[in-house]
């Protein structure tokens, strides 16, 4: 009898414990089921846990007072999100920001276009002012699409590609001139903003059904001091001035090279001279000699003359 009860409360509880879990599990069926509708779907594997990260492209990261950065912000991945409660969070390490003046666009919009006569959706729907810090949720809405709403998420299938693509990794927009990222930060630096190394930090959070999730990214901000900014101009003027001595260097070479040749030159000719002046005072010299010599030879011719005169004299006496 014993035996019996017990069988019959252990059966009871194996039929209570398996209609608790079919509860349970189509409870849970249900739950994934509402957020099958958010999510791509275009293959199997979309009902499995999602996994998201963010991608920022930013067209400079080194800037000057009073300029402005344009981020295009795209979000990666696959698989569950509940879109409803899907946010991105962003911050500034410093007050940055210059407000007004700064815009974020996102959301859907839907353009019509007549050479196709079609209706196609695309980013750019919304566009806002950015304050130095919020939370945007940005992620989902509805559009007029030919004339009803049509409910999209940032994380539909964008087409039928493989692998599939959602539409929070593409631009869209028909040429390249008004393509839209699906979120566009403009944001302008202050002007009185002092020279040195920032961040804007986004973080992007999801359930992901199973559990909450956080992509952190931090997009490095250096503003430049004055003589940064006009570092080029510094580097052109260096090479000029550069140039400058250089050309300043060769002439004195060159001017140097002549005066050294012009001194040998100045130099022979001087020795030349000299060597003339020279064999001049030598000839002078010589002829001085030789009119001495002659004076001397017509001296003595004169004193010998007299001489004789005086013999004569006194022969003549004599008789």
């Amino acid at each position: 009898m014993n035996n019996f009860k017990s069988l019959f409360l252990v059966t009871i509880h194996i039929f209570v414990s398996l209609a608790l879990n079919g509860q349970a599990n189509n409870a849970k069926i249900k739950s994934e089921s509402k957020m099958n509708t958010i999510y791509p779907k275009q293959i199997l594997s979309g009902n499995k846990t999602g996994v998201y990260k963010q991608v920022l492209n930013a067209d400079q990261t080194t800037v000057s007072k009073g300029d402005y950065i344009n981020i295009e912000h795209f979000i990666s991945g696959y698989g569950l999100v509940d879109i409803k409660t899907a946010k991105i969070f962003y911050s500034t390490s410093a007050d940055i920001i210059a407000i007004p003046g700064s815009f974020i666009t996102h959301s859907f919009k839907s353009t019509y276009y007549d050479d196709v006569d079609e209706t196609h959706i695309g980013w750019g729907g919304k566009t806002e002012p950015i304050t130095r810090s919020s939370a945007i949720l940005v992620l989902s809405g509805t559009t007029d699409l030919e004339g009803r709403l049509a409910t999209l998420t940032s994380f539909d299938d964008s087409h039928k590609l493989r692998p599939p693509v959602i539409m929070t990794e593409i631009f869209t927009g028909r040429y390249i001139e008004n393509e839209q990222a699906p979120i566009h930060w403009k944001i302008k630096i202050k002007d009185d903003l002092k020279a040195g190394n920032y961040y804007i930090t986004f973080v992007f959070t999801y359930f992901n059904g199973e559990s909450w999730q956080s992509d952190k990214v931090e997009l490095p901000i250096k503003v430049m001091a004055w003589y940064e900014k006009q570092e080029s101009l510094i580097q052109k003027a260096a090479w000029f001035i550069f140039f400058i001595t250089f050309i300043s260097f060769i002439l004195s070479i060159i001017s140097f090279i002549d005066n050294k040749k012009g001194l040998k030159d100045k130099s022979s000719k001087e020795a030349e001279i000299s060597n003339t002046i020279s064999k001049l005072n030598q000839t002078i010299k010589d002829l001085n000699k030789t009119n001495k010599n002659l004076i001397n030879k017509v001296n003595f011719a004169n004193k010998k003359d007299s001489i004789n005169i005086k013999q004569e004299i006194k022969k003549k006496k004599s008789k």
